[in-house]
């Protein structure tokens, strides 16, 4: 028999938003009001600034996992999570409330992602939304 191994360091793409949420400073404002007003936007922007960062693989993956069919076969690390800024986690929150309120559609994500090159790998990254 074969030993089982579970990797409890990864959670699915659902479980990563949720915990965003959770991890979410309340009651400071820790980003622009342009940023909180768009905030697809601005982690578009964030990504064609830090470009082969870390937060830019975050980002640009998470992006990707919420328009895949199989979103819930994306996962992410929580340490992921624990990693990025207050500022990042709000964006963060900001946009998966706009997602889940349906202000942007996984055709529009899609778009802006292809516009600006950003993809899950560390290369061809620009920074206008085209």
């Amino acid at each position: 028999m074969t030993p089982v191994t579970y990797d409890i360091d990864q959670v699915s793409l659902p479980a990563f938003l949720a915990e965003v949420r959770r991890r979410v400073p309340r009651g400071t404002p820790l980003v622009s009001g342009v940023e909180e007003r768009d905030p697809f936007g601005a982690m578009i922007t964030r990504i064609g600034c830090a470009s082969n960062t870390m937060e830019h693989r975050v980002l640009a993956r998470l992006l990707w996992g919420v328009i895949e069919e199989s979103a819930t076969e994306t996962t992410f690390h929580v340490t992921e999570i624990a990693a990025r800024s207050p500022a990042v986690l709000l964006l963060l929150s900001a946009f998966i409330d706009d997602y889940w309120s349906g202000i942007y559609d996984r055709a529009a994500i899609r778009s802006a992602l292809l516009i600006n090159e950003i993809s899950t790998t560390t290369t061809g990254t620009q920074t206008t939304l085209g």
